[in-house]
């Protein structure tokens, strides 16, 4: 029987950040935890981040037994929603994983213009983390090496609310990980 333990309950933000397939991790071992160069931090988001995971399970049946003898994993997916605050085209670049950011170079008359570029473009591989308190004081992190922008992107201008961009990256298998941690780790 397990006793109640209110520290172990869970409460509060993370922070969420996102880079190119390829990025240096952050070295788990160190408190506090540094991200380093090349991870973006796409600033507040609303409602919080939602880390899905769900398996396939098949039964195993032999002639000899009405149930199942066996079960085993056929597939498996994850992912990772969460709904953007800020409306800044690096976020919609993150959200819509064929989309091409390009920045303009500015002269003397021209700023430097950017402009988000969608329509048969390339899918973009993005590796994601995010980091918040554990029950003992100190950090967790979420980490996957391999995702997919897959959310349909829909963003409403209005007078009385904030404009959202939605994000949902479809975690891959990593084949250069070892077996039971090619989607995610914690």
């Amino acid at each position: 029987h397990m006793a109640g333990d209110v520290t172990k309950i869970l409460v509060g933000s993370v922070a969420l950040y996102v880079a190119p397939h390829g990025t240096a991790l952050p070295d788990f071992g160190v408190h506090p935890l540094v991200i380093p160069t090349g991870w973006i931090n796409p600033g507040y988001t609303d409602s919080g981040i939602e880390l899905s995971y769900t398996p396939t399970v098949k039964d195993v049946n032999v002639d000899e037994e009405m149930a199942a003898v066996k079960k085993i994993l056929s597939a498996e997916k994850a992912s990772i929603k969460a709904t953007l605050s800020q409306a800044t085209l690096d976020n919609y670049n993150t959200a819509i994983s064929a989309a091409l950011l390009t920045v303009d170079a500015p002269t003397l008359t021209t700023v430097g213009i950017r402009t988000l570029k969608v329509g048969s473009g390339v899918l973009e591989e993005v590796m994601v983390i995010f980091v918040g308190t554990s029950p003992e004081g100190f950090w967790r992190c979420f980490y996957a090496t391999r995702a997919i922008a897959v959310a349909a992107v829909a963003s409403k201008w209005q007078r009385q609310s904030q404009v959202l961009v939605p994000l949902e990256l479809d975690l891959l298998a990593d084949s250069n990980l070892g077996p039971g941690m090619r989607l995610f780790h914690i």
